[in-house]
């Protein structure tokens, strides 16, 4: 009998794993605590500073050496009406420190000795103060000894000034504010300064 023949069936094929849908799981990521800072220390309060210059006093004092002190004081006072602020007497009883005021501007002065004489002739320095009317303060000054080498004038700054020296043998120029000028309009009439400052 001839053998029937068989079909040959299709081999199945290999099943494939299915692939899951599912998203891999995310990591946790676990951030790293910071260390704790330590706290600031407030800062410690700053002492208050110490000024460098004394209560009372400008940033720049005239000191004058004077033959007679007591003499000088009561010409201050009398020719220019500065008050007097203080005085210091020495072991003979003589006045070795003084200090005036005028307005808020101090003035020190001491007697002469070998190291620093007063002057004895015309002074190198000139000493500038505004008073409120210079014609009747150099008219003062004058009868109380100063002698004057310029009678008030006005300026071409703008101040009214007058120049004299004190019985002490120190130079002043007195002014009184008259008008203000600006410094394209500052020039002198002459070509010069007035008692050659």
């Amino acid at each position: 009998m001839a053998k029937k023949k068989m079909k040959a069936q299709p081999k199945a094929k290999p099943k494939m794993k299915a692939q899951s849908k599912l998203k891999p799981k995310a990591k946790r990521v676990v951030a790293k605590a910071k260390p704790k800072s330590r706290p600031k220390r407030a800062a410690a309060a700053k002492p208050a500073g110490r000024s460098v210059r004394a209560p009372g006093y400008q940033w720049v004092n005239a000191f004058l050496t004077v033959r007679d002190v007591a003499q000088a004081i009561d010409f201050y006072i009398n020719g220019f009406g500065f008050k007097l602020r203080g005085s210091m007497p020495g072991p003979d009883g003589k006045i070795m420190h003084a200090e005036m005021m005028h307005n808020d501007s101090v003035l020190m002065m001491g007697p002469e000795n070998p190291q620093m004489p007063a002057p004895q002739g015309p002074s190198p320095v000139t000493i500038f103060a505004y008073v409120d009317n210079v014609d009747e303060v150099t008219a003062r000054a004058a009868a109380a000894g100063a002698q004057v080498i310029q009678q008030p004038k006005d300026e071409f700054w703008g101040d009214r000034c007058a120049i004299l020296i004190d019985p002490q043998g120190h130079s002043w120029m007195l002014g009184t504010h008259i008008r203000d000028v600006s410094m394209e309009e500052m020039q002198p009439d002459d070509g010069s300064i007035t008692g050659g400052l």
